[in-house]
């Protein structure tokens, strides 16, 4: 995301110095570390595989966005009852909304096309890299 596009009045100060012109190369990394390492909008997270990686930085911007709408993204918790004989209670929170769930699908297939367009790109300027260092080493043995 550039800079320069970003209104400042709807992020907070921290949020400002988060955003780069990277963005998923820098949400979506692999360390030297076996694990995959997840961050986005202050929350971070490591993950064993990449799908799993993929989903929690999903979980993470798709929640982003329903803060910001000020949306829930589940239904309200629910009061229960354990033990009749001793009133003792319990909340069992409510199931996640088809509608965050629509959301989430869509930013992982939204992940899923940058992290391919990315591939694309770096075998690109593999092949562009060794067709220029050839070019180079004919050029040099160049004859007039």
């Amino acid at each position: 995301m550039k800079i320069e596009k970003v209104d400042p009045a709807r992020f907070e100060e921290w949020e400002l110095d988060l955003i780069d012109d990277g963005g998923i190369e820098f949400a979506f990394q692999l360390r030297p570390e076996p694990v995959y390492f997840v961050m986005r909008h202050g929350r971070r997270k490591k993950c064993f595989s990449r799908t799993a990686a993929i989903n929690n930085l999903a979980h993470f911007m798709t929640q982003k966005v329903f803060n910001h709408l000020k949306k829930a993204s589940s239904r309200p918790d629910e009061k229960v009852i354990i033990d009749e004989a001793t009133g003792a209670t319990a909340w069992k929170k409510g199931e996640t909304l088809p509608v965050y769930w629509d959301c989430h699908s869509r930013a992982v297939r939204r992940i899923r096309r940058l992290l391919a367009k990315q591939s694309e790109i770096l075998k690109w300027q593999k092949k562009y890299d060794e067709w220029s260092s050839q070019h180079i080493e004919l050029m040099k043995t160049k004859p007039y």
